[in-house]
């Protein structure tokens, strides 16, 4: 019996395929972070060592997380986790309907990952040359008890919630008439070295035949500032940024506008999930960039806006319109949703709760000269261009993709 086989440079030809420049690289590790429940990320790049440095405090990655889904190509872990959400959300629907409260339903386990396909890893190829990771997972916390004579049989963390609370649990060991338990609780630390070389254009080695190397790491042994479980990405021998007259300090500006601020709620950009980009020159110089509010300024001169919730199937909403002579319209809308995407919505159904601000420009250079407080129409033009493109969805004050990306005009407003 024979079998397909591959070769190791097919790794290159899968990372060019999927991650078409740095940017989507860097976007993809971002994340990355954000789906294992990182409340932010950091991304350092030293030019003069030629690195980037992508530090997040999410759940981390256990040994067993490394070797079968990390290091194995096309898993089904993301789309399984996307269809136990689905039927979660649709479990909860119901539940919320018939007034029922259920405990199961929490942010972390229900959150759709934002990250495709498992590109974090051809992300780092992309990247560079040289892959470090360090992680630490979450404690996880497993009771195994055996039904006298019966089998064994597991329990999650959520069960352990009830047994708490009947008081019926001691963290080392406890005792239910008929049974035996234990209970463990596991940390585990890895180390993973990759060399992309070994994977590229020019390789002749079989895909099997390339190692890669992960080490086992006491995770006592790693500092407490680090946090309690967290992935540190170090990527060496970097093929962009490093360039210090193609990289200053004007276009890692841009850069982190054009591409990170897009990602963070302009409205609440303290809330949320953060995005940290730290430089470090060659020159020494350090420059750091955070999430900025949009400029409230530039919102206010709108001459169309509109503002509001859906809760339920009521929609609730205000909106301003100024004319071209400069005369002013408001006005509110309630009322009551009976239709969506063409199916007509019963009582039953739930809609949000959603809210919405909705800020329309007009781009002719007369309705432009309207808005004040800038040098020029060049500046106008640049703080448009950041946030513009379509509707923006934002879950948790963190963007919803692809929704309003480059060639997604979903609400089809072209």
């Amino acid at each position: 019996m024979t079998k397909f086989s591959a070769m190791a440079r097919l790794l290159s030809h899968l990372g060019d395929q999927l991650i078409s420049s740095s940017t989507v690289a860097i976007l993809e590790l971002i994340k990355n972070a954000y789906d294992a429940g990182s409340p932010s990320v950091k991304i350092i790049i030293d030019q003069e060592n030629r690195t980037i440095t992508i530090e997040d405090k999410g759940s981390g990655m256990s040994r067993d997380d490394i070797l079968n889904k990390y290091l194995v190509i096309g898993t089904t872990d993301r789309l399984e986790k996307k269809e136990r959400i689905s039927r979660r959300q649709a479990k909860r629907s119901i539940d919320y309907i018939h007034d029922q409260k259920e405990d199961d339903y929490d942010d972390e386990n229900n959150k759709i990952p934002l990250g495709e396909k498992g590109l974090g890893r051809f992300a780092t190829m992309k990247l560079g040359e040289k892959l470090v990771l360090l992680t630490r997972s979450k404690e996880k916390t497993n009771l195994t008890f055996r039904r006298l004579p019966g089998k064994k049989v597991r329990y999650s963390q959520k069960k352990l919630g009830f047994l708490r609370s009947q008081e019926r649990i001691n963290w080392n060991f406890h005792h239910i008439p008929g049974t035996t338990a234990r209970l463990s609780r596991k940390k585990d630390a890895s180390l993973l070295m990759i060399n992309w070389n070994k994977f590229n254009y020019s390789s002749k080695n079989k895909l099997d035949d390339v190692t890669v190397h992960l080490f086992k790491i006491n995770p006592n042994d790693i500092p407490s500032n680090y946090g309690e479980s967290f992935v540190k990405i170090k990527i060496y021998h970097i093929k962009d940024f490093y360039d210090p007259e193609e990289w200053n300090k004007k276009k890692f500006e841009a850069f982190y506008r054009q591409n990170f601020m897009k990602y963070i709620n302009p409205f609440k950009p303290s809330q949320g999930f953060q995005i940290t980009l730290e430089i470090r020159t060659i020159n020494k110089d350090f420059y750091r960039y955070t999430p900025e509010s949009i400029d409230k300024k530039l919102l206010e001169q709108a001459p169309y806006k509109i503002s509001g919730e859906v809760v339920g199937l009521n929609l609730n909403a205000h909106y301003y319109i100024r004319g071209k002579d400069g005369r002013e319209y408001s006005d509110v809308l309630n009322k009551k949703i009976s239709e969506l995407e063409g199916r007509l919505l019963s009582p039953d159904d739930q809609v949000g709760p959603i809210s919405f601000e909705f800020y329309f420009f007009n781009r002719t250079s007369k309705r432009l000269k309207e808005i004040k407080g800038y040098e020029d129409e060049t500046e106008k033009t640049r703080l448009l261009n950041q946030y513009s493109g379509g509707i923006m969805i934002y879950r948790d004050n963190f963007r919803v993709l692809p929704y309003a990306e480059p060639g997604n005009d979903w609400l089809y407003n072209s």
